[in-house]
């Protein structure tokens, strides 16, 4: 989660990238008692034209909570689910806060760059956030805040995962059946016209080639 911001698909938000920024920023909320914070976050697909799909159920996961003073790094899971994706979508992920059982206040948003990707993969992501919370006891008052941007403030997401389609590989002229072999996958190579008799499986066996077998 860095600090810095780009506009994708209609939106200015902070980066959601594979590295971390040099820029330290924070978001801080206060409540009148002496309670408990929590954090979460919530994950939409971003289509090209501004429309949003959301990835999580409505409401914030990988939660995690302070139920008295301290600081430093927090972290929670979240199984995210497979979800198509078309190569413009980008994933917009905001950060909550809420005071006790109160309601939960977006503080920010993340978005990722056009993935050109397929699809978001089923896997578990680690979600680690710096967190503060602190009590006032005599003016009875909580103060929360959420650190990010900084390898000092290092709340990331670790485990996010995404599908790029792979283009085929166009054989070279001159190459001959086993060298193909070697770059090309078994399915595309089923799609090779052989002479009658040949079969994938037996040149994938043999690892080599007769005379009377054309070269490409």
């Amino acid at each position: 989660m860095r600090g810095d911001q780009h506009t994708v698909n209609g939106l200015l938000a902070y980066i959601l990238g594979t590295a971390q920024s040099d820029i330290a920023r924070s978001y801080t909320g206060s409540y009148a008692d002496l309670v408990s914070a929590s954090w979460g976050i919530r994950v939409w697909v971003r289509h090209s034209d501004g429309s949003m799909e959301e990835v999580t159920g409505g409401s914030p996961v990988a939660i995690v909570t302070r139920t008295g003073p301290g600081s430093g790094i927090q972290s929670n899971t979240w199984s995210c689910p497979e979800t198509s994706l078309v190569a413009t979508d980008a994933i917009q992920i905001r950060v909550y806060m809420r005071f006790g059982t109160g309601t939960w206040v977006t503080m920010a948003n993340w978005l990722t760059e056009q993935l050109g990707a397929t699809q978001l993969d089923a896997i578990t992501w680690t979600v680690y956030y710096y967190t503060v919370l602190t009590w006032d006891a005599e003016l009875a008052e909580s103060v929360a805040t959420f650190y990010w941007g900084t390898s000092t403030y290092n709340s990331r997401i670790e485990n996010f995962s995404y599908t790029i389609p792979v283009p085929p590989v166009i054989p070279r002229a001159g190459l001959n059946i086993p060298q193909v072999l070697t770059i090309l996958n078994l399915n595309m190579v089923r799609n090779l016209r052989l002479p009658s008799g040949w079969a994938v499986e037996a040149v994938v066996r043999a690892g080599c080639h007769r005379p009377d077998v054309p070269s490409f």
